[in-house]
């Protein structure tokens, strides 16, 4: 018998499959585990809960993939964009399969600023399947039964605030380490070349 009842077509998603799992013993109760693209789904009829590895996208230069020292400095402006990591291609396809199912999301990852990322990353590849999905943010730090009953009981909505820090992050580590590593690479190339 579960312990929360969870609206039907509700998909569930965890930073990591351990969670996952310890959600669909929480919340489902009883559960069968199946697997799509090599991906255990815990369902229980029409609520669907999976756990996905990290980040999915990653930010990288949308041109200027040419290593010369004439891009270097436009480098600093150039436009960048999110891509599916390596990898990462099968939890895609998971978010959008049980996006296309679901009325609802609940987007269960870690409550620090890289989670709330994955969060909108999530969010935004299941709203790609399915724009009328309704997001729910859920908070917890622990796995305890109660704490998580709790959180499915008042869900939140993504911290913004945090997605921007993380994203703003994210382009920051690219911009400066592309350059130095081309920068450097580019200078030792002709330092070698010239003795």
């Amino acid at each position: 018998m579960p312990f929360l009842m969870l609206p039907p077509r509700s998909l569930v998603v965890a930073e990591k499959n351990k969670v996952a799992k310890a959600l669909a013993n929480i919340l489902l109760g009883h559960y069968r585990i199946m697997k799509y693209r090599g991906i255990p789904i815990y369902s229980n009829r029409d609520v669907w809960i999976f756990g996905v590895q990290g980040h999915i996208l990653e930010l990288d230069f949308a041109e200027f993939k040419e290593w010369s020292l004439s891009t270097i400095e436009r480098l600093f402006n150039a436009r960048v964009q999110y891509y599916v990591r390596d990898g990462m291609q099968k939890y895609v396809a998971t978010i959008k399969r049980f996006a296309s199912l679901s009325h609802t999301i609940y987007l269960a990852l870690d409550n620090d600023v890289e989670g709330e990322h994955i969060a909108w990353e999530v969010l935004r590849i299941a709203k790609s399947a399915n724009p009328h999905i309704i997001p729910y943010r859920v908070r917890f730090s622990s796995l305890d039964p109660e704490e998580l009953i709790e959180a499915f009981k008042r869900p939140d909505q993504i911290n913004w605030n945090w997605v921007e820090k993380s994203a703003t992050r994210q382009e920051v580590d690219l911009r400066t380490g592309v350059i130095f590593t081309r920068l450097l690479t580019l200078s030792i190339r002709r330092h070698v070349r010239g003795r």
